[in-house]
């Protein structure tokens, strides 16, 4: 996790250009509609292993769509990075709190400084993040993989010199080394494991290993000039055994985010339809509750504006004419998000749809209001932050069924060999450094190694376990503490797990 946080700190200065927003030459109509612009076919080519099969996964965000919906200007004289000045007027004031270990941010933004002189931003139209591998090789090993695309306007020569202007912006930061590599920009940090290298081409730029960007070249041109895609976002996971995943986020007027699961077990989508429908339930209760909290309220408020006689006729009017539902839905957004939401499963593909509507749209990218906006990130929030931060949970939970299955085993060979149970060292038993969980025989633990894991002291639950059963098995458990809860697990000498006690309800 260091590496990677280390790594999107120090490629920041360069993808700031994915967000660029300006526009080198207009391409709006007449009526002031932008029409979105095509990427050059050997961005496309390179774009286009998003949807090669195998593990891994990719990213690809459409920026074109974004100035097409009026989220990103179109406007031929802007051509600064969006959140260009909002960092530059975080960052001193951050780097001043944290004194002498605060210099490498300074650097960092002197360096954003001098590039927002310069100026000489590329004008960006689709982005993307490319990954191969599965979580088995790694977060290391994975990153050397990772592939940042970035489709932009301009000649090859006109990036070429932007990429040199990067190289000399990341010399002038202190503990940077660049040197180029015929098409190449290498650069070397003493707190990496590799190096980082960019490359342009005709229309895109690039950020990866060396490795990583020389296999670019094994990308063919497409046959035709490809068009702008209506996917303003697209996300794709393969991880086997447990299948694949894709999440779009796409619409020219209003918007559909569309989630699609092909599992390779049916069961692993059932519990996944589960999950969100839950979700949903659970928003439904939410609202219901706010619909008790505020209907009687606004009927009392109603009373009494009715009967105040030196209230105005317009006021008395237009009390008595709010409803409850445009109380708390003013213009409906809400109703018409809720009620686009469907979810469909047929074995192990699972779809689920959300519309945000093109009213809710315009008033967004408008800035007329920012209530659309906390609106759908309510009902966002409410179905995928619990049950994210629960499939957080349960994924660590994995850790302890996997461990005591594995202790199981080991005793049971053992008990073969030697006609009785054994403690760790007898049977063998070690678990990977990095354990979330303290594991305990017969009362006796292995301490959790997980940097800022906290082991349970005297009150430790899988002490205070009743008498092994009769057939002798000792007793085995996995104790850890999962947020502020502990979590406790148990096995028996037949390999049945028992969640005796849950820390992740």
């Amino acid at each position: 996790m260091t590496c990677v946080l280390r790594l999107a700190t120090l490629l920041s200065c360069f993808l700031l250009a994915a967000c660029a927003t300006g526009q080198r030459t207009g391409a709006s109509s007449a009526s002031g509609r932008y029409h979105p612009r095509a990427i050059s076919p050997e961005a496309a080519a390179i774009l286009a292993r998003a949807d090669l099969a195998g593990p891994g996964a990719s990213l690809v965000i459409d920026v074109e769509v974004l100035r097409e919906l009026g989220f990103a200007s179109s406007d031929e004289r802007d051509h600064k990075p969006a959140g260009l000045d909002f960092l530059l007027a975080v960052l001193p004031a951050a780097a001043s709190q944290l004194g002498p270990e605060g210099e490498p941010l300074v650097r960092f933004a002197v360096a954003l400084g001098l590039w927002r002189e310069w100026g000489d931003f590329p004008l960006v139209r689709r982005w993307g993040l490319l990954l191969r591998g599965s979580p088995a090789m790694g977060p290391d090993q994975i990153l050397k993989t990772a592939l940042v695309v970035v489709a932009v306007d301009g000649s090859e020569a006109a990036n070429a010199e932007y990429l040199r202007g990067v190289a000399s912006l990341a010399r002038a930061s202190a503990g940077v080394k660049a040197t180029a590599r015929g098409a190449l920009v290498c650069f070397s940090f003493a707190s990496l494991p590799s190096e980082v290298c960019e490359a342009v081409g005709p229309g895109y730029l690039a950020i990866g290993t060396e490795a990583a960007l020389r296999s670019l070249g094994q990308a063919a041109p497409s046959a035709s000039t490809p068009t702008a895609s209506d996917a303003l976002l697209r996300l794709k996971v393969e991880l086997p055994p447990f299948g694949q995943a894709e999440l779009t986020l796409a619409g020219h007027a209003g918007l559909k985010l569309r989630a699609e699961l092909r599992a390779d077990s049916p069961l692993a989508a059932e519990k996944v339809e589960q999950v969100l429908r839950q979700g949903l339930q659970k928003l439904d209760e939410a609202h219901e509750r706010t619909r008790a909290v505020f209907g009687p309220v606004l009927e009392g408020s109603q009373r009494a504006v009715a009967s105040d006689a030196e209230a105005p006729p317009s006021l008395k009017a237009s009390t008595a004419a709010l409803t409850l539902e445009r109380l708390l839905d003013r213009d409906g957004h809400y109703a018409a998000v809720r009620k686009s939401i469907s979810i469909s499963r047929s074995g192990g593909a699972l779809t689920a749809e959300l519309g945000l509507p093109e009213p809710l749209i315009r008033e967004v990218t408008s800035g007329s209001s920012l209530l659309p906006a906390v609106a759908v990130a309510g009902v966002l929030a409410a179905i995928a932050v619990p049950n994210f931060i629960k499939f957080q949970c349960r994924s660590k939970q994995s850790e302890a069924r996997a461990n005591l299955k594995a202790l199981n085993l080991a005793q049971t060979a053992f008990k073969v060999e030697k006609d009785r149970f054994g403690m760790f060292d007898e049977i063998g038993f070690a678990p990977d450094r990095g354990t979330r969980y303290s594991y305990c025989i017969d009362g006796k633990c292995l301490a959790c190694t997980a940097a800022g894991c906290a082991p349970p002291g005297e009150d430790n639950p899988c002490k205070r376990l009743g008498a092994p059963p009769d057939d002798g098995f000792p007793r085995s458990c996995a104790v850890a503490t999962l947020g502020d809860k502990l979590d406790v697990w148990t096995i028996d000498g037949r390999g049945e797990l028992a969640n005796v006690q849950h820390g992740c309800e």
